[in-house]
């Protein structure tokens, strides 16, 4: 939200960020226009119908892991209403990826959870934040270079198997 005072000007979703600067394209306009020197904030949301208001956000639920056994994680602090079976959780520590987990049984508000193959980058440890994650893009954004990196080179050889597997099939191969 960009805001001059409590005064909303306008909601941005930003496309591009190098380290001093970002970029975003505005998707909701005010009655002002925003002008430099004005603020950028995600901690407001736009209070409809009043000019000037603003509210914030309310808290998330805190997600914590609980105990670690192997690659099976609890964690509590759930709802049981948002996160069911087979959905996807990020572990993060001090704002840094940790691991993905899959939910397997949700009890009450604690989940049990397995670590995902391949998307550990770090020990997981009790206390780390378990943040939910929706879509596969929204998980591939999270991911450290690392991990994407392992990811796409295992794809490229699977591929390139794939092609030579194809080659010897009609006769092109040694």
């Amino acid at each position: 939200m960009i805001h001059r005072g409590e005064t909303f000007l306008a909601s941005i979703t930003i496309e591009r960020v190098d380290r001093a600067w970002s970029a975003g394209r505005v998707v909701l306009k005010g009655k002002e226009v925003p002008k430099i020197g004005d603020q950028a904030s995600n901690n407001f949301l736009p209070v409809p119908g009043k000019t000037g208001g603003v509210a914030q956000l309310p808290a998330p639920p805190v997600r914590k892991v609980q105990t670690i056994t192997g690659d099976e994680v609890a964690i509590e602090g759930i709802d049981p209403a948002s996160v069911k079976k087979g959905a996807v959780l990020v572990l993060s520590r001090d704002w840094k990826y940790v691991s993905a987990v899959e939910v397997v049984d949700v009890i009450g508000a604690t989940a049990k959870t397995r670590v995902l193959p391949r998307l550990r980058a770090q020990p997981i440890e009790t206390g780390d934040l378990a943040v939910p994650v929706t879509s596969t893009r929204e998980l591939w954004r999270v991911l450290p270079d690392s991990i994407r990196k392992d990811i796409l080179s295992d794809r490229s050889l699977r591929e390139a198997h794939l092609k030579l597997f194809f080659l010897r099939a009609k006769g092109g191969g040694r």
